[in-house]
């Protein structure tokens, strides 16, 4: 897990866009803060009912890699090895002019070096990309040449071809024309093969030739990932193996399915802590009492009787301690009960003790606000039928009273 202040930048250094492919999935989720915050908020939302008080009314997913288009190759015309003598010398030369197009597979592990050795020497990861991608350009510009030779032997067959003297050679001269619809079509293929080379040096240098896509030699993977008090930022980068493949001159890279993936928390960084707590709580409020009595006519009448002392059990209790301190650590203490019987706020402060369980021990005391209940239209020595007149009577009073509470926590957390 990663403390932030501000918003967090993920970069993966060195990295080769032709060897591995790299993704990431961002997710808000709530953080245990949040937890905490709703179960105060619940409890608080729950007092005004109680008291009759007055109520007051995010897998993106981003992938980086290269996917260069395909095109759907034409089938190869099927040729023929018989040909007039005097073409064969043309035809040596334009098979061997064919022998010199590259090795695409062979090539592809000489451009991802290329970027490699780049990193050793570049102060920004886009030095070593562009050395990639020169590479895939040098090597377009030699299967250009590759189809000049070509197109240039085949011209000259044709125009041998076209001589009258060779007129009565049509038989001949129809399997030679089927044999150079072969090596057309490999000709085709090698201007498909130039076409995605420069597709893939382009898309290299679009995608990651950028020098402000990186930090030095790191690539920026995701910007702006920001956690709130409320919200963490749960992150997952993969990144799966690449490897090329060579379709009747279309190259594009295929994505090992097998991906490694490094799973993180993003937390905001705070000065406090905001964490609930489970322990024993001593908490008295004194609440008046009422009883009945007989007066000189002898009727039932309200009587005041000793006041007696009410305990309260909160409902939620949440301590702010400051992070990052040893010792001894101040609590500053927030608690809310909602019990029927005196819902109250509770208001303190304490300490954590150091080397009880990592500071899992605390103890605190403070104030109590409770709500109690009292006569509401009736008064004492008013005339009632019986004590069920005066329970039915007895209102919470919108004023809470004053008490005290202390409290041993041993356990912290959600």
């Amino acid at each position: 897990m990663f403390l932030a202040t501000l918003p967090v930048t993920v970069t993966y250094q060195f990295l080769n866009p032709l060897a591995l492919r790299v993704s990431i999935k961002t997710k808000l989720i709530d953080s245990p803060t949040k937890d905490v915050l709703d179960k105060l908020a619940s409890a608080l939302a729950a007092l005004p009912g109680l008291v009759g008080l007055p109520k007051e009314n995010d897998s993106t997913e981003k992938s980086l890699g290269l996917d260069v288009e395909r095109q759907k190759a034409p089938p190869a015309a099927k040729g023929c090895d018989l040909l007039p003598q005097l073409l064969q010398v043309k035809l040596k030369e334009l098979q061997e002019t064919l022998k010199k197009t590259i090795d695409v597979e062979k090539q592809y592990g000489v451009w991802k070096k290329k970027i490699a050795d780049g990193f050793a020497t570049a102060t920004n990861g886009s030095q070593a990309i562009e050395a990639g991608a020169a590479a895939i350009e040098t090597d377009r510009a030699s299967v250009g040449v590759t189809i000049e030779q070509a197109k240039s032997a085949i011209a000259a067959m044709n125009k041998i071809m076209s001589d009258t003297a060779y007129d009565a050679c049509a038989w001949q001269l129809a399997v030679t024309t089927q044999v150079l619809g072969v090596y057309e079509g490999k000709i085709e293929q090698l201007g498909r093969l130039a076409e995605s080379l420069s597709a893939l040096a382009k898309q290299l240098r679009t995608q990651f030739g950028d020098s402000n896509k990186w930090i030095g030699r790191a690539f920026i993977v995701a910007t702006d990932l920001e956690p709130s008090t409320v919200s963490d930022v749960e992150v997952a980068v993969s990144a799966s193996d690449l490897s090329v493949i060579n379709e009747n001159g279309n190259v594009s890279l295929k994505e090992d399915p097998k991906a490694s993936t490094v799973s993180f928390l993003i937390r905001e960084k705070v000065g406090w802590t905001v964490e609930s707590s489970v322990g024993a709580t001593f908490a008295q409020l004194t609440r008046p009492k009422y009883g009945t009595s007989t007066n000189a006519a002898g009727e039932t009448i309200v009587q005041k009787a000793k006041d007696e002392r009410a305990l309260i059990t909160p409902s939620v209790m949440v301590n702010i301690t400051p992070q990052n301190k040893s010792g001894v650590v101040p609590i500053f203490q927030f608690g809310v009960s909602i019990a029927t019987s005196a819902p109250a706020l509770l208001i303190g402060g304490g300490w954590k003790i150091p080397g009880v369980q990592s500071g899992r021990l605390a103890f605190s005391g403070g104030a109590v606000l409770g709500w109690v209940k009292d006569l509401d239209k009736l008064q004492v020595n008013d005339v009632v039928t019986g004590t069920k007149e005066l329970e039915a009577d007895l209102r919470f009073d919108p004023m809470p009273r004053f008490g005290w509470y202390l409290n041993i926590q041993y356990k912290f957390g959600k």
